[in-house]
């Protein structure tokens, strides 16, 4: 509450921070790496804008990590979001990886796919 007040005197104010409240407005690639334990940012949440981004035409994935909370602690699942983050910019950005990805997630609305 220290970050942005009590409720219900400072809804206004949740609202206008809350990312959900301008999903509409998402235009540039977004990729989503959720803990299916998040307390903070629960998965249906993140799905949420997820769907969002899928309704504006915007290159997104979504990925869930089971037993992952708000800041992965397994190394095997930090390893993994930041190689399937680097395979993502390799696909908006058009390069190439210098090691091939495992198991990438699979991007919608990427430019040039269908």
């Amino acid at each position: 509450t220290k970050m942005v007040g009590k409720l219900p005197e400072e809804e206004a104010i949740y609202k206008e921070r809350s990312p959900l409240c301008h999903a509409n407005q998402l235009q540039c690639p977004i990729g989503f790496f959720q803990g299916s334990d998040d307390f903070v940012c629960p998965p249906p949440q993140s799905q949420e804008l997820y769907n969002a981004a899928l309704e504006n035409g915007v290159a997104t994935f979504y990925v869930e990590y089971e037993g992952e909370a708000h800041g992965f602690r397994k190394a095997v699942n930090i390893q993994r979001c930041v190689s399937n983050e680097i395979y993502f910019y390799s696909k908006i950005f058009g390069f190439e990886l210098a090691d091939e990805t495992t198991n990438p997630p699979p991007i919608k609305n990427l430019p040039g796919e269908s």
